[in-house]
């Protein structure tokens, strides 16, 4: 707006192309990786603000649009929603033959069934940038090859593919403030009963 300002206005130099002209400077200092980085944010785009806040306990906290996502520490320890939800769902097939497949809606910080290096997984996020964030910040280590990130939005994904899956975890409700309204449908849990093998391990990570 700032250069559409500065061609439109006849004199180049008048007060309001200065303006602009300083306004534009300005916004653009304000959105630098160096202010975005003495502020601890690590990414910005146009999904997720996301910064990384240690605790001070050797635990890193994944804050995405000033909400609390994914945690990781040092001893492995991670969300206790994500904790319960791996008992229930990933101990008892961790050694499963063949190998079960896992569907996770909505990747965070990837911290779910991290340890299982038995299970097929795949994490769909709208958001490319979470599994280098993830990688880097969080959990400090590379996802290993069990474990395949789809960058697309969930009903599209769904729609896309044929596939099912043993297990569906639903973790892209980030909070009343952040609700994704298009998957809290009749039609997309519909979507998602018709990718589960069997309807026992359909589970919504919001409910616990």
């Amino acid at each position: 707006l700032a250069v559409l300002v500065i061609l439109l206005s006849p004199r180049k130099l008048s007060e309001a192309s200065i303006r602009a002209f300083g306004l534009a400077i300005i916004g653009s200092m304000l959105n630098s990786w160096t202010v975005m980085g003495y502020l601890g944010i690590i990414e910005n785009n146009q999904y997720n603000t996301a910064i990384v806040v240690p605790d001070g306990k050797g635990g890193r906290h994944l804050i995405l649009n000033r909400t609390n996502s994914s945690m990781y520490n040092d001893n492995g320890h991670k969300h206790v929603y994500i904790e319960f939800l791996e008992r229930q769902l990933i101990d008892p097939i961790r050694d499963a033959d063949p190998p079960k497949d896992i569907l996770v809606i909505g990747a965070g910080g990837f911290t779910f069934g991290l340890e299982d290096r038995v299970n097929h997984y795949e994490f769909v996020d709208i958001d490319g940038s979470l599994k280098k964030v993830a990688e880097d910040y969080v959990l400090k280590q590379k996802l290993t090859p069990n474990k395949i990130f789809h960058v697309a939005e969930a009903r599209a994904f769904l729609a896309g593919t044929k596939k099912q899956y043993d297990v569906i975890v639903l973790d892209a409700y980030q909070g009343d403030l952040t609700m994704p309204e298009h998957l809290a449908t009749r039609e997309f849990y519909k979507q998602v009963k018709d990718h589960l093998k069997t309807l026992q391990w359909l589970f919504e990570s919001r409910s616990c």
